[in-house]
Parts: C-alpha cells; sequence; structure tokens
C-alpha cells in the first residue's frame, strides 16, 4: 500500500513537471507569435489575410490549446489525489486491523493464562476443612480479578431447604463489603437483585447451588464463562470434600502401607 502510495505521488510530481514544460512552451509560442508574423498572408488573389488577425487568431489557438491541456491535468491530478485519499484510508484500516488483531491476540493469551490458573494451577485436593477454605478463597480472588469487582461472596446453598452450606467472602484492602441483605431463597428462584450481579454454575443435577455475588457492573461474554468454571470448580470440589472421597483414599493407602 506504501509502495502504491508513493508511486502516486511521484506520477503527480511528474505530471506537474510535464504541464509546467507545457505551459512554458505555450507561453514562449504566443509571446514569439507578433515577432515571427511580420507581414499578411495572402489566402487569394483578392483575400489577405492582416497581420493583426493572424496574430490573434494564432493566440487564440494557443490559449485554447493552454486551456485544454490545464483541464486535462486537472482531472488528471483530481484522479490521482483520489486514489492517494483511497491509499491513505485504506492503510488507516490496515492500521487499525492490525491494532485490533494484537489486541485479540492479548486477550486470548490473557483468557488462556486464566483458563489455566483455573484447572492447572492444583497439585493435589483438600483433605482438611482448612485446605478447603484455602482452595475457595483462592478461586475467589481470581473470580474476583477477573470481574474488576472491589468484593466477592461465594455461596453454596442446599436446594432443598435453602440453608446455607457454605460461604466464603473476598474484599480489596482498602474496601469494604456492603450491607446487602441477599436471601437464598431469591437466590435459588433466581429473582433480580438490587445492586448486585449473581453467577450460578452450570450443574443443575446435583442438590445443591453454587453461586457468585458481586457488584452490578457489565461484563463481557468471556469474563462470565471464566467465572462460571470456577464456580463449577468450586462445586465440584465441596461435592467430593463433603463426601470425604479422599479421606478415605488416604486411609486405604495407609491401610496398604
Amino acid at each position: 500500500m506504501m509502495a502504491y502510495l508513493m508511486k502516486t505521488v511521484q506520477k503527480r510530481k511528474y505530471l506537474i513537471i510535464f504541464y509546467m514544460g507545457v505551459l512554458l512552451f505555450l507561453l514562449l509560442a504566443i509571446v514569439a507569435t507578433p515577432l515571427t508574423i511580420r507581414h499578411g498572408i495572402s489566402l487569394t488573389p483578392t483575400f489577405m489575410l492582416e497581420e493583426e488577425i493572424l496574430e490573434t487568431v494564432l493566440i487564440v489557438i494557443l490559449f485554447g490549446i493552454s486551456c485544454f491541456i490545464l483541464r486535462v491535468f486537472s482531472r488528471t491530478l483530481y484522479a490521482y489525489e483520489q486514489a492517494a485519499y483511497k491509499a491513505n484510508e485504506e492503510r488507516s484500516k490496515l492500521i487499525m486491523q492490525v491494532g485490533e488483531a494484537f489486541r485479540y491476540i492479548g486477550t486470548v493469551n490473557v483468557e488462556l493464562h486464566a483458563i489455566e490458573s483455573i484447572f492447572c494451577d492444583l497439585s493435589r485436593y483438600p483433605r482438611t476443612n482448612s485446605e478447603f477454605q484455602l482452595l475457595v478463597h483462592n478461586y475467589a480472588s481470581k473470580a474476583m480479578t477477573i470481574a474488576r469487582a472491589p468484593w466477592i461472596v461465594i455461596r453454596i446453598i442446599n436446594r432443598s431447604d435453602g440453608q446455607t452450606l457454605k460461604e466464603h467472602k473476598v474484599v480489596r484492602p482498602e474496601k469494604a463489603l456492603p450491607s446487602i441483605a441477599v436471601g437464598n431463597r431469591a437466590m435459588l428462584e433466581n429473582r433480580p437483585l438490587k445492586g448486585v450481579l449473581m453467577i450460578v454454575a452450570c450443574q443443575e443435577n446435583v442438590d445443591l447451588m453454587t453461586a457468585a455475588v458481586l457488584p452490578k457492573m457489565n461484563l463481557s461474554k468471556q469474563e462470565r464463562i471464566l467465572i462460571t468454571a470456577i464456580l463449577n470448580q468450586i462445586e465440584i470440589h465441596f461435592v467430593l470434600h463433603r463426601s470425604g472421597a479422599f479421606n478415605r483414599e488416604s486411609q486405604s493407602i495407609q491401610l496398604r502401607s
């Protein structure tokens, strides 16, 4: 595109030089006309073209040629200007597209890193309540970072009686958790909550619901997906931890040893 733009500019430059040369030649021809024509020209034995008329006719012809060349030059110059303008527009569009592509690549890299931290950072499953509490805290902090929220509340609710099975709150330093009453029944029934945003885990065939409560904000589709994935992980680990599967596995290993 830049090569085409430079080529167009060079053509305009050559066209201007050519036009100025033609104008200079016509100017010299007009100035020299009275000097070269000293006498009239006899067209017929009875009709003679006077010197002044001949000079005027030649000057008018040369002036007409000059006007015609100027018109052609103007049209050609306008065409080159339009081509240069379009080339510049295309260049600006390409720069914007490249910038958007780099921003998109950066966003994808950030999302891949977030996904990796959600699914691959856990080296061992929690076996004690303190380990599970630390796991929920880490997941909640990641969800709060993704949402760029000042606070987040993770709540696990029993679907049958509406009781809270687990709740964990994370608040950024120098921020405070607002006194907003969010009832479990309203969350289970998915009622609109004033001033807060609720995101729920995907699974519906379990006896509990895991939800994240954040300040009311606009989240992108990708951000909601990542937070939902975090809630799914918390719910899976809670079910495993509640069942005591890893405690039984530990006891079985000790018995075999």
